[in-house]
């Protein structure tokens, strides 16, 4: 026989024993189930080769990872490179994952370090052999546990995987849950009472392949979708009153956390104004907005809109920041428009007083003004006159006195008076008669 055609038998034969070792669906024979029972930290060892298998049977705890970690070696010299692969069978026998191949070449050995994502319940392992070659392989290699700390507990194949057995959640609440290899969907169902606007946020732990997330309406109509996305950071929904349907859709076994939040309020963002005084000139002044949240500046029109109000007359001008999309509410800021600083026309000294009198403002600009007098350049120990009028005559003080008088407007609103700066100081001497 030449020797394509025994290379060709060869082939032909391993095949027919790979598919009599294994049935296609799985661990469906009792010819096939692990022994022993082994536990999570304890190391198996043993030999397998074309015509042995090594099976275990194992527990999982809650859903989590389970990994394999361990080493493969040659059981026997030999001209080819031979190889061994892990399988994973749930508890009615479907298999639920398969390693690639550890290949061993003529000397030496390979290291495995395998990491499955698995539900709470019974598993079975099986340790073989690559069948296309004679040697056999000896293994060593203990399970480790690490718990996704699932919001909902899930057993085996998953237990929230459809809209019928979509698990219940809130609003403003964050969730955890597991893709596991026996499994490929995770449903939640919510609701919503009112029209509003929310924030979806997820976030893929350790996914090698982006996962697609779906929103359907109470039918089951997909009314949103994100694919290819390992995060979501608030994108926004506008929902309707109802029952809503979120679809986690993994592509691979992966853990992950998301949260169907409220809009963000605007008394939560950081408003900053580019001015905080002005001075009245008859215009309406508009100082600048800046908005941050958590470090991160927002976007006019696109996250809040802003207007103004009271911002031309003396006063407290307003600013209104109204959020949009992901924040909602509004945050009022105010900030000063000071009348203008008055002029004094002239102070003339009186029997042991003085009269001072200055330029009228419009009604826009001032409601009043005060005088103030000291007998010190610096203006310490001033006394201080209110009036509504332009002129003021102060009389009781010393006769033949040096003083120094100024003046300033000042604009009531409500129970605020907001100031103008002072005028320049005058010098007077009042009169003995």
């Amino acid at each position: 026989m030449g020797t394509i055609k025994r290379r060709a038998l060869s082939v032909l034969l391993a095949a027919v024993l790979a598919v009599t070792m294994i049935p296609a669906e799985g661990l469906t024979s009792k010819a096939y189930a692990a022994d022993p029972v082994i536990s999570m930290g304890s190391t198996q060892t043993g030999t397998v080769s074309r015509d042995k298998t090594a099976y275990y049977r194992f527990s999982v705890p809650s859903s989590g990872k389970v990994k394999i970690s361990g080493l493969a070696e040659r059981a026997n010299t030999g001209i080819l490179t031979t190889s061994i692969r892990f399988r994973i069978y749930q508890e009615d026998g479907t298999k639920v994952y398969s390693s690639g191949m550890f290949y061993m070449p003529t000397t030496g050995r390979t290291y495995v370090n395998l990491t499955t994502y698995l539900n709470k319940g019974n598993y079975t392992i099986e340790v073989l052999q690559d069948y296309s070659v004679n040697d056999g392989a000896r293994y060593s290699f203990a399970l480790s546990f690490e718990s996704a700390n699932e919001s909902f507990a899930e057993m085996n194949a998953g237990t929230n995987n459809t809209f019928d057995t979509a698990s219940a959640i809130r609003a403003n609440t964050t969730y955890r849950g597991m893709i596991a290899n026996n499994e490929h969907h995770d449903v939640y169902r919510f609701s919503i009472p009112s029209k509003t606007n929310m924030r979806v946020i997820f976030n893929s732990i350790d996914s090698t392949r982006a996962p697609k997330i779906n929103i359907y309406d109470g039918n089951r109509v997909k009314q949103y979708s994100w694919s290819y996305r390992t995060s979501l950071d608030g994108e926004v929904v506008e929902f309707s009153p109802g029952t809503y349907y979120f679809e986690i859709d993994g592509y691979d076994p992966f853990l992950y956390s998301f949260q169907i939040a409220s809009p963000i309020p605007m008394a939560a963002t950081s408003i900053k104004l580019s001015d905080s005084s002005y001075t009245y000139d008859g215009y309406a002044k508009t100082p600048d907005v800046a908005v941050a949240y958590n470090g991160s500046m927002l976007r006019n029109s696109r996250n809040y809109t802003v207007s103004y109000s009271a911002n031309k007359n003396a006063g407290i001008g307003k600013v209104t920041v109204t959020g949009k999309g992901a924040y909602a509410g509004s945050v009022t800021k105010t900030f000063k428009i000071k009348p203008g600083r008055p002029s004094i026309k002239a102070v003339k000294g009186v029997k042991k007083g003085f009269k001072a009198t200055w330029a009228k403002k419009s009604k826009a600009e001032a409601t009043g003004y005060q005088v103030q007098y000291s007998t010190k350049k610096s203006m310490k120990g001033a006394k201080t006159k209110t009036v509504k009028g332009t002129s003021k005559t102060v009389k009781g003080l010393k006769a033949g006195k040096r003083y120094y008088v100024r003046v300033r407007a000042y604009k009531t609103v409500g129970k605020q008076k907001v100031y103008s700066s002072w005028s320049a100081k005058r010098a007077i001497t009042t009169k003995r008669r």
